[in-house]
């Protein structure tokens, strides 16, 4: 195989120039958000360009250069297969979204909707009430905790023996 400087005639019309890979994507087999897609599948890898191939509207031109050097002709081609590899992956689930992505909604819906407590019994399957709070968790701080004046500490507003914020010595 030809060196990757030399016009070589590569699957995907890749080339290779100012050390970057360029191949283009007809618009009319992938769409246009997939080629997006597979492209930022790649990003962590590789510097990505995505334009419109000047010579053809019909086309994008995909630029990519390594983050870590220069690739040889096979690394190149496992590059391109990889990356056309992904793209068949988007574009698959895209069309499966497409198909299934209503039925998808429906299902998840109406598992949402039987995993909510009743709303004219306020019950959750324990019994207990979902309204009251036993822990106080609901109460606001400042409702629980107050500005006291004895030497600007915190101190507690209930007044039940042991509650309280911990002193500094505690901590």
């Amino acid at each position: 195989m030809a060196s990757p400087t030399s016009p070589v005639d590569l699957p995907f019309a890749a080339r290779f120039r100012d050390g970057v890979y360029q191949w283009r994507v007809p618009l009319v087999l992938y769409s246009a958000p997939a080629v997006m897609r597979a492209c930022q599948a790649f990003l962590d890898r590789w510097f990505v360009r995505l334009d419109d191939d000047p010579a053809d509207a019909a086309r994008a031109l995909v630029s990519v250069r390594p983050r870590g050097g220069d690739l040889s002709d096979a690394a190149l081609l496992h590059v391109l297969d990889e990356w056309f590899g992904e793209l068949l992956n988007v574009e698959l689930r895209d069309d499966l979204q497409a198909t299934v992505g209503r039925l998808r909604e429906i299902i998840v819906g109406r598992a949402l909707h039987a995993a909510r407590p009743d709303p004219w019994t306020a019950q959750d399957a324990g019994g207990e009430d979902w309204l009251e709070d036993p822990l106080g968790i609901a109460v606001p701080w400042e409702q629980k905790y107050g500005k006291g004046k004895k030497g600007g500490e915190w101190t507690y507003m209930s007044g039940a023996a042991g509650d309280h914020p911990p002193s500094d010595a505690e901590q």
